[in-house]
């Protein structure tokens, strides 16, 4: 059915967003905040309406936003400049980064030179996973995590063909994304570590330019509101009562929560593996920011139970590139009834009961 080339490969991403934009349940900005109960966009909303300033000392602007406040600052200076309503051009840039994605998938993917049904499964795990495009179509205020993902591939692939620079420069940008940056500019300065390119001058360097960035994004966050940094995203998991029963209960719960998310990658059990032993110093590189990406909400404990498949699904872009690298799948969906059938099931696993607009889910 599908050919191995670009073409196709492009026309298969160009009817996944459109199936997801068709299907994805459409909400105002109001209703996101009553209904959906996506409380954060009422801080994002202060940012993009105050922009071309920014917001001066509120008491009710959330800091880590505060701290995220480059794309939505963005988003309003454009809607003020063209004349626009703010959701249109969040809208239109969801659209853009949808493709930038799909392409970045593509340069991976050939990168790998996996098989053409491997790179159409690699796609569609990711597209059709319903707390990633879908949720960010749905909830298209929280851009800059969606940017985040295409910078966690452009992180998988300049670790892949080696381009340090550019490895450098994607890992400090995504701190004005996310803090969760981190993990990339922690993982990139292990990454010069395992291959001895002259890694002190380059950490050094990384270093100081994340000083300087975080010093920045400190200064504009403070100045914007009153609110103290919420500590325990990152720490409630050290007060956690372990010895209770209940609460150990609770926390195990909390851990599954993201298989609703990344049970898919189940499939990679039948997988064969491929990777050689020079291969992994890549291998261990993208995975440490996996699991530094996965880590950071769990830390913050079961009060983070809400955000908890959102956040840890940040990861995805380094372990879908991690289980391509290793493994070839390829064999075990030669067979067509295994393939159009996992195919078949991604788009009905997609289908969220509050993302989309079908319910037949909803419990």
């Amino acid at each position: 059915m599908i050919k191995n080339n670009s073409f196709s490969f492009a026309v298969y991403s160009f009817y996944l967003v459109i199936f997801i934009l068709l299907t994805t349940n459409n909400l105002s900005v109001e209703k996101l905040v009553i209904e959906a109960n996506q409380t954060d966009i009422t801080s994002y909303k202060q940012i993009y309406e105050a922009s071309p300033k920014l917001p001066e000392k509120q008491d009710d602007l959330q800091k880590h936003v505060a701290q995220r406040f480059l794309v939505h600052y963005s988003v309003g200076f454009l809607a003020k400049f063209f004349n626009l309503e703010p959701t249109l051009i969040f809208k239109i840039f969801s659209i853009v980064f949808y493709i930038l994605i799909a392409q970045v998938i593509f340069k991976i993917t050939t990168f790998l030179n996996i098989s053409n049904r491997e790179k159409i499964i690699f796609l569609s795990i990711f597209f059709l996973n319903p707390y990633l495009i879908r949720y960010y179509q749905f909830n298209f205020v929280q851009l800059q995590d969606l940017i985040f993902l295409y910078f966690g591939f452009l992180f998988c692939l300049f670790v892949l063909n080696k381009n340090e620079n550019w490895l450098s420069i994607v890992s400090l940008s995504s701190i004005y994304l996310k803090q969760s940056g981190l993990a990339f500019v922690i993982s990139s300065i292990f990454y010069f570590f395992l291959y001895k390119k002259k890694f002190f001058l380059k950490s050094i360097l990384l270093i100081f330019f994340l000083f300087l960035i975080i010093l920045n994004i400190k200064i504009l966050s403070d100045s914007m509101t009153n609110e103290p940094f919420p500590i325990g995203n990152v720490l409630n998991i050290f007060s956690y009562n372990f010895i209770n029963f209940d609460e150990l209960s609770r926390f195990m719960k909390f851990l599954a929560y993201p298989i609703l998310s990344f049970f898919p990658l189940i499939i990679f059990i039948f997988g064969k593996k491929k990777i050689l032993k020079d291969d992994l110093k890549k291998l261990i590189v993208i995975l440490l920011a996996a699991l530094m990406l996965i880590g950071q909400p769990i830390m913050g404990g079961p009060s983070m139970t809400r955000n908890l498949i959102r956040l840890t699904s940040l990861s995805y872009p380094l372990l879908l590139c991690s289980l391509f690298y290793s493994y070839e799948i390829n064999q075990f969906f030669k067979k067509n009834i295994f393939f159009y059938s996992f195919i078949l099931f991604l788009h009905v696993w997609s289908l969220h009961p509050t993302f989309s607009i079908f319910k037949f889910f909803k419990i």
